[in-house]
């Protein structure tokens, strides 16, 4: 609610990741994600596998004006 940032998660079901596969040419831009650790970063994690280690992310619109229009201005925010 302080920082207006989307909330990402992962789906997972019967111990094994739900995905999708999205054909490249319905691809728009990229995304910078924050994963959402708490107070201390955890050790063991590193560039090469925060995504496995995190199931929390949030979508930083502040990365460039194209994502922070895309965001603010088209889509609605749900708190």
């Amino acid at each position: 609610p302080n920082h207006n940032m989307y909330r990402l998660t992962r789906t997972v079901r019967e111990g094994s990741r739900l995905a999708t596969i999205v054909p490249i040419e319905k691809l728009q831009s990229s995304i910078h994600l924050f994963p959402s650790f708490g107070p201390v970063v955890p050790h063991n994690w590193s560039p090469s596998n925060v995504l496995d280690k995190s199931r929390v992310f949030f979508a930083n619109p502040f990365s460039n004006r194209y994502m922070y229009i895309t965001l603010y201005l088209y889509l609605p925010f749900v708190p």
